[in-house]
């Protein structure tokens, strides 16, 4: 993948393993992962645990790219 890539990862995933986060994230020249403490396979972005903390990664995330 040629694109910048976050993958957020819920920590508590029953689904998909962190691990496989952390595949897609380095398959990625700019790949990153964040791992939201706590968090299950769905949810990231509606729970109020976890949304605060999924907007914080994105955020971040975008403040390490390269300007255009």
């Amino acid at each position: 993948l040629t694109v910048p890539l976050l993958v957020i990862h819920g920590e508590d995933d029953n689904v998909c393993p962190v691990a496989d986060g952390r595949d897609i994230a380095a398959s990625a020249r700019m790949g990153a992962l964040s791992v939201i403490p706590r968090g299950g396979h769905h949810g990231l972005w509606t729970s109020s645990a976890s949304q605060p903390l999924a907007f914080e990664a994105v955020r971040a995330f975008l403040q390490t790219l390269p300007p255009r």
